[in-house]
């Protein structure tokens, strides 16, 4: 661990998402809930505190991971010198010094997803990227079964009744599916969100839409 302080805390509600330690995590959250960043600065705490941590970064269109890698993980090891960390944005690959790496890849390429095995899958806008069975089936779930096992977060607004609501129902289910756990909540549990807006979006937005 190097002796530079690193912007990688959560919020509390984050917190009990991100440290649970079940092996499948579901996030249902609202829009701009913190899922995403909550799941940056969880996945970079697993990665420098756990030496050649291997994990893999999944998001609906591979524009969006050079946008995420600039304003999100990198400002995040601001602190830390350059020589302990690297990106490659040809091969979309975050390293850091201790032999941990973050692969980023995308559901509208994923042919540049499989070849891996990853101790952490993440899988960002899990709502959209779910309504593809095969691309999870074929895909990501093959890449789970080395070692121990991946341990995977699931993380999404729903969008209808897709694999995403099915593992929503999984983790709820804790009898029936004791691996799994599912965590539910509102955009207004995000403390750096406007309450005002939201209330506002109450009364613009379809009561279907403003659940979601």
């Amino acid at each position: 661990m190097p002796s530079v302080e690193l912007d990688v805390s959560l919020f509390p509600f984050q917190e009990e998402v991100f440290h649970c330690p079940a092996q499948y995590v579901v996030y249902a959250k609202g829009r701009r809930g913190g899922g995403s960043t909550g799941a940056i600065r969880a996945a970079l705490a697993e990665c420098i505190e756990r030496p050649n941590w291997t994990a893999l970064w999944v998001d609906t269109a591979h524009k969006n991971i050079k946008k995420y890698v600039d304003r999100e993980f990198l400002p995040a090891l601001r602190n830390l010198p350059g020589s302990k960390k690297h990106w490659n944005g040809r091969d979309n690959v975050l390293t850091l010094w201790n032999g941990s790496y973050i692969d980023f890849g995308s559901a509208e390429r994923p042919d540049t997803l499989e070849g891996f095995g990853y101790k952490r899958i993440i899988i960002n806008e899990a709502g959209i990227i779910l309504w593809d069975v095969g691309l999870y089936e074929r895909t990501l779930r093959p890449m789970a079964i080395e070692g121990e096992g991946a341990r995977w977060w699931y993380i999404g607004t729903p969008k209808g009744r897709n694999l995403f609501a099915n593992m929503i129902d999984w983790g709820n289910d804790l009898a029936g599916h004791p691996d799994w756990r599912t965590f539910q909540h509102p955009s207004a549990l995000n403390p750096i969100l406007n309450k005002a807006e939201i209330e506002k979006a109450r009364i613009d937005l379809p009561d279907v839409v403003f659940r979601e």
